[in-house]
């Protein structure tokens, strides 16, 4: 075997010992780190407070529970309507938000899912936002939609769950429909990112029938 080929050879051991699994573990890190991110980017959202309980039965407690589940799906059902009917295109390819005919309350809470920057001048009056602002938006009122969504499986073993499985499914079914608008909003703005008017030709309506 000729003097080369024992290099190679050593080389290529040498890499599987010591560079590939410092390439692993740079991965698992980095795996970490992005769950990590989507962990505080979900906890950063504003969510509605769950409110004390100060009830001592089992029953009653299960109750408030289900009722505050139902109550922040209806929030959140709203503020998504509030975006959509909110808004109008601009020349400049953003959208001018108008939070003034909407209820105070909810005009603040949805003011929370927007850039930092944005949310005084929300609350003030007709604000404009460019394109990547209002994708954002809807990327977290579509990621809240998600979680509220799929905590209807963490109170499915409560007793007073069949009590109200129709109003639970009714109302999933409601914050559904708005939440796939979000992301239906932003994908059209990932490929649009030159003219929101697109958005609204292609999709003629679309917010309004949420």
């Amino acid at each position: 075997m000729s003097k080369s080929w024992i290099c190679f050879i050593c080389i290529s051991l040498l890499y599987c010992a010591l560079i590939l699994p410092s390439n692993e573990a740079r991965r698992r890190q980095k795996a970490k780190k992005a769950a990590k991110e989507a962990k505080a980017n979900l906890e950063a959202l504003p969510f509605a407070a769950e409110g004390s309980d100060t009830e001592k039965s089992p029953e009653k407690k299960g109750r408030n529970k289900i009722e505050n589940y139902l109550k922040q799906i209806s929030t959140h059902h709203e503020l998504i309507k509030i975006f959509f009917k909110s808004m109008q295109p601009t020349k400049n390819n953003g959208i001018r938000l108008d939070l003034s005919k909407a209820d105070k309350s909810l005009a603040q809470k949805l003011a929370e899912f927007a850039p930092s920057k944005k949310r005084q001048s929300l609350l003030q009056g007709p604000t404009e936002l460019s394109v990547l602002e209002s994708r954002r938006i809807a990327k977290n009122l579509a990621l809240m939609g998600g979680h509220l969504t799929s905590q209807a499986a963490a109170i499915r073993n409560d007793p007073n769950y069949k009590a109200q499985k129709k109003a639970i499914r009714s109302a999933k079914k409601k914050l559904g429909k708005g939440t796939k608008v979000a992301q239906g909003y932003v994908s059209n703005i990932n490929k649009y990112t030159k003219d929101i008017k697109k958005y609204f030709k292609k999709n003629p309506g679309e917010y309004l029938k949420i």
